[in-house]
């Protein structure tokens, strides 16, 4: 990584400024702002379900949740799957532990056991690429990643970072602006964008090369020499700029405003006992650079006149860099930031699993160009909304998309071979005080051939721990009070679903 510097300063407190930094409120706990959440809050923005006792429906009677889990998707095989047949066996374990070793289960989280029998029925060794598809994000990658096994032993797999799975709704839920996350919340939906092989085929590209060169000014040694006491003490960094010819990112900054192509960017300056007392703020600089930049320290966010404060001052360095080094240099430092280091210490491998940065940065890149400073439309959200980089790090972290684990197996002549995925799945739910019975409400779901290419003689589905949960509805068969704990599929059924009363709500 090649950084060309080109010019240090020390700014002082030069100009006083009466331009509202920010419209946001602070507290010194709450640095970087706070999201905008959904006002059906959170995550299953723009859901349709109902209130009370009441909640919709898909069109094959399947509820739809605040808060959708995703289904359990199909094996499939890259390529052509001439030759090979397949069966599937799907347990659905309540039973706590499900066989994972030190496997401590949260309150609607049951244990996925999704089996294969692949058959090849030609004369030939067919050596085949198989795509296990999993809904996650990259927050809860760690937990959800399932143990692939081939007779019973872990073979090497390649991870398939896909893109954002969602989109966008206005504060109202209508698609009018693109304000807050608006993920998939049907079954349907998760079924659409795999059905093309479109999403599939962009998870295996290349991630873009971004050789772009932008300007970066790093505020370091951010201090408020004998201040004296003001209870959120603020940078202001001010400059002119021209905005049909620069836009501007900042990374670790809280808040800003611009009036007339003067535009002024704040962050707080935390007390020395935080452990971000220290961190270099960033600001990013593209297309032409900007004015001169004047420092002006406030008593708080607010940046009004009267409240000017002297003795806050940082370090300025500008140099230039490629978008992509810089951007891997931001992201190491929100790894660090967000998820300790990215390292998750526990006894369970499972959890023991880093979040992978190439997959990190494939995800930011696919979604700057999707929504962010690199996409021809940019979303409300990360433009006029005026979020940082590290707002949009933390959605591409927390939205959901479909991974792929990728393994190259050989199945023999005339021969089988088995394959299994071990994995947590956890319910999807309502809100407190939504759907028809409550807060114990979980959902579990399966789609039997959808985006698969595999050509299935027969399926099954199973239940285990049914002792724990009352079946409220599904359409798979399960009757276990009268022995029913295994049925055999219809394949001509795209989707099984399975809604329960979990005990101890």
């Amino acid at each position: 990584m090649k950084e060309t510097v080109l010019l240090i300063l020390t700014l002082p407190i030069l100009l006083i400024l009466a331009v509202a930094c920010s419209s946001n409120s602070y507290s010194p706990e709450d640095e970087p702002s706070a999201q905008a959440v959904s006002p059906s809050g959170g995550s299953g923005g723009g859901s349709d379900a109902g209130a009370g006792n009441a909640a919709a429906e898909n069109a094959d009677g399947s509820l739809i949740y605040h808060n959708y889990a995703g289904p359990v998707f199909p094996l499939s095989v890259l390529g052509d799957a001439d030759g090979i047949s397949a069966s599937r066996e799907t347990v659905f374990d309540f039973s706590g532990s499900g066989g994972m070793p030190d496997y401590s289960v949260e309150y609607g989280d049951i244990i996925i056991t999704d089996s294969y029998t692949l058959t090849n029925n030609t004369e030939s060794d067919i050596t085949a690429r198989i795509l296990y598809p999993f809904k996650s994000s990259l927050s809860d990658f760690s937990k959800l990643l399932p143990v692939i096994t081939a007779d019973g032993t872990e073979p090497e797999t390649e991870l398939l970072v896909g893109a954002y799975s969602g989109g966008f709704m206005s504060w109202d839920g209508t698609d009018s602006v693109a304000a807050n996350p608006k993920p998939l919340n049907t079954w349907e939906g998760y079924a659409a964008i795999l059905s093309d092989g479109g999403y599939l085929r962009r998870s295996m590209e290349d991630t873009p090369k971004l050789d772009q060169v932008v300007t970066v000014y790093e505020f370091s040694n951010a201090r408020a020499n004998g201040s004296e006491a003001a209870v959120a003490p603020t940078l202001a960094a001010s400059f002119h700029l021209d905005n049909s010819k620069t836009t501007i990112q900042t990374y670790f900054f809280n808040g800003g405003g611009e009036d007339g192509g003067y535009m002024r960017q704040i962050f707080f300056i935390p007390e020395e006992w935080r452990f971000h007392y220290d961190r270099s703020r960033y600001m990013l600089v593209f297309g032409d650079d900007i004015g001169d930049i004047t420092l002006q320290g406030y008593k708080n966010g607010g940046c009004n006149k009267g409240e000017e404060l002297d003795g806050v001052t940082a370090d300025v360095m500008r140099y230039e860099m490629a978008l992509g080094d810089i951007l891997e240099v931001l992201l190491e430092d929100f790894m660090a930031y967000y998820h300790d280091g990215n390292v998750i210490v526990t006894d369970d491998r499972r959890y023991r699993e880093s979040i992978d940065m190439a997959a990190v940065y494939r995800a930011t890149v696919d979604h700057m160009f999707d929504y962010g400073i690199l996409s021809e439309s940019v979303a409300w959200r990360y433009g006029v909304g005026g979020m940082g980089l590290y707002d949009f790090f933390s959605d591409v972290i927390a939205f959901d998309r479909v991974f792929y684990l990728a393994s190259d197996i050989t199945i023999p002549a005339g021969g089988s071979i088995e394959l299994r995925a071990d994995m947590v799945k956890p319910g999807s739910y309502f809100f407190h005080g939504f759907g028809p019975e409550g807060a114990s409400t979980r959902g579990y779901d399966m789609l039997t051939q959808q985006s698969s290419n595999l050509m299935f003689s027969s399926m099954a589905a199973e239940i285990a721990g049914a002792e724990h949960i009352e079946i409220a509805r599904q359409n798979i068969g399960f009757d276990p009070g009268n022995g029913i704990t295994n049925v055999v599929l219809d394949l001509d059924v795209p989707h099984c679903y399975l809604d329960v009363l979990l005990s101890g709500a």
